[in-house]
């Protein structure tokens, strides 16, 4: 990656044509994804530098660069052009119906998820629709807010609102690509997802091959279930790093971004080594009170109140690394 988005930024070494025609093309096929209602939601994953033991000495962030979308669009376009090319063959070999395949599908958001963003997003001074946006609008959103610290959260929350993207055997599309017809056929190949797009293409290029489509929706419920657990413990293994690297760094004093809000207290992401920790209100000097929306705390005695997105500094209190939990503590109340 590093190699081609060198090649990108200065138009020059091995097969510099070829890349340079390919992130053309790949930024061509990201404005019509976009144009055609595909969200364009930015994530950050943090990864660890590991020493010789395997502990981990600094924390840094995954970013999105030219190279890494230039792959991404390729794929998602084999992904398309596999689904709507075995639609095109059922239909002529079939003449009606469809062959059974795995579909990757999304379904369109929860809305009451969405509502509670969409409050947040105003209360930051970007207009935002009446009623229920479309995909469009939620890019507009995220590209006028694009500028704010907050952003990360809003696309954070917006996330949340999403359904699961799952497989299927039968195709109703893809909300958050904008996608009619999208499969697994690449990813690259690490799922068993793609192996079943893989070999059901295959047996059908020349004749139909019809498979059992009551195994396939187990097959399909099955790589689904197993997909969640593999994120799940992917989190959970990151999580693990995360108190594993703070836990030389107690007593430290850290500014940190409340990213997100429960009655007991605040999770608070701090900003220098993007880990995340729990602060309680319990460790405040006076008793603080959570608006039903969520989005703001209030303090009972003096109204002082504590923002999503808002900026606090913190203490790293202790660490729990079997529980892989931080507790952070006040260094300075909310003026």
């Amino acid at each position: 990656y590093a190699e081609a988005q060198d090649i990108i930024d200065t138009s020059k070494g091995d097969l510099q044509d070829l890349i340079l025609d390919l992130h053309a093309l790949a930024t061509l096929l990201r404005e019509k994804r976009y144009r055609s209602g595909g969200v364009d939601f930015v994530t950050q994953e943090t990864k660890f530098i590991l020493d010789e033991n395997k502990n981990p000495v600094k924390a840094v962030l995954k970013s999105r660069t030219d190279a890494t979308s230039l792959v991404e669009e390729c794929m998602l376009l084999a992904n398309q052009t596999v689904a709507i090319a075995l639609e095109k063959m059922s239909k002529d070999m079939l003449k009606k119906g469809l062959l059974p395949f795995v579909y990757r599908v999304h379904d369109e958001p929860d809305m009451m998820k969405l509502k509670g963003v969409l409050g947040f997003v105003r209360q930051l001074g970007i207009q935002v629709p009446n009623g229920t946006p479309s995909s469009s609008q939620l890019n507009s959103i995220l590209e006028k807010a694009g500028h704010l610290p907050e952003i990360m959260i809003i696309n954070q929350f917006m996330l949340r609102s999403m359904a699961k993207a799952i497989y299927l055997e039968e195709n109703i599309g893809h909300y958050g690509l904008g996608f009619t017809h999208y499969t697994h056929f690449t990813s690259p190949i690490r799922r068993y997802s793609d192996v079943i797009a893989h070999r059901l293409l295959a047996k059908n290029l020349e004749t139909v091959w019809l498979t059992n489509k009551v195994y396939l929706k187990e097959q399909c419920r099955h790589i689904s279930s197993m997909e969640r657990k593999a994120m799940e413990a992917e989190r959970e293994s990151i999580k693990y790093k995360q108190v594993e690297f703070l836990e030389s760094h107690v007593g430290e004093v850290f500014e940190g971004m409340v990213t997100g809000m429960m009655d007991r207290g605040l999770f608070v992401e701090l900003l220098t080594t993007h880990c995340e920790g729990f602060l309680s209100f319990n460790r405040f000097s006076e008793p603080y009170e959570m608006d039903p929306s969520r989005l703001f705390a209030r303090g009972i005695y003096t109204g002082q109140t504590i923002k999503m997105g808002g900026k606090l500094k913190v203490r790293l209190i202790d660490t729990n690394l079997q529980k892989r939990q931080v507790e952070l503590g006040v260094y300075e109340e909310p003026k």
